[in-house]
């Protein structure tokens, strides 16, 4: 094998595929009829898109519900979840969220939580608020742990100093 790299041998690969493809089009005619994820027609359609924009922007806006449905579901299987777990859990929180019991205050969705892991292993819903804290926490309990108790110190002593006033 010439390239003891994988990397650089699947780019050569890859680029020696699209020359070859160039230079016999009609080795790959029959393909790229059954497969449109060739990289020939991947070549072609973004050089159509580059030149013709206005028609990607009416695509868009006559097809915006589905591309949104399709970008949420891609997005939520990033994560471990499906569109119909989502709607599971949500119904089962009863719409707020998982930890402070309240809607989002964005009026933003609830975000689909999960563990950093691999693969992602779902969590629950929360609300905006509440996932950044989680993310800033680097999903640590001590830290979260710590900070409640720092908050419940301070909470213990201004009540003490109202009592002694």
């Amino acid at each position: 094998m010439p390239y003891k790299d994988l990397e650089v041998r699947k780019q050569y690969m890859k680029e020696w595929l699209i020359k070859d493809q160039l230079k016999n089009p009609d080795k790959y005619k029959e393909k790229a009829a059954k497969d449109n994820s060739s990289p020939q027609h991947k070549i072609s359609s973004r050089a159509w898109r580059e030149n013709n924009p206005e028609h990607q922007a009416e695509y868009y806006l006559s097809n915006s519900e589905k591309i949104k449905i399709i970008s949420r579901k891609n997005n939520l299987k990033k994560i471990g979840w499906t569109p119909e777990m989502y709607t599971t859990v949500l119904l089962e929180q009863s719409g707020v969220c998982a930890i402070c019991g309240n809607v989002c205050p964005s009026g933003r969705n609830l975000a689909a939580d999960h563990e950093h892991v691999d693969p992602p292993k779902p969590r629950g819903l929360l609300c905006v608020v509440c996932n950044l804290m989680i993310g800033y926490a680097r999903d640590n309990q001590s830290i979260l742990i710590r900070a409640a108790n720092y908050l419940k110190k301070y909470k213990d002593s201004e009540t003490t100093q109202g009592e002694q006033k």
